[in-house]
């Protein structure tokens, strides 16, 4: 099933948290060994000019994105 905007990719990437982006938004679900993601913290970062975070998880998950292929 297609959703217009809607883009899903899948990757053998090793990741330590799950990065989930919206525009200006990005949702960090850090992974803690022996918890379900559930249990675990959800970070919200928005993009602001000049601000690292963001940038710094941008980074992260254009490098799996970019290694991904199309579900």
């Amino acid at each position: 099933m297609s959703t217009p905007g809607v883009e899903i990719r899948l990757h053998d990437t090793i990741l330590y948290n799950s990065i989930y982006r919206f525009d200006d938004d990005v949702l960090v679900n850090p992974h803690v060994l022996g918890a379900p993601a559930g249990q675990n913290p959800v970070m919200h970062f928005k993009y602001l000019p000049g601000a690292r975070t963001f940038r710094h998880y941008m980074r992260s998950f254009d490098y799996a994105w970019e290694q991904g292929r199309a579900a």
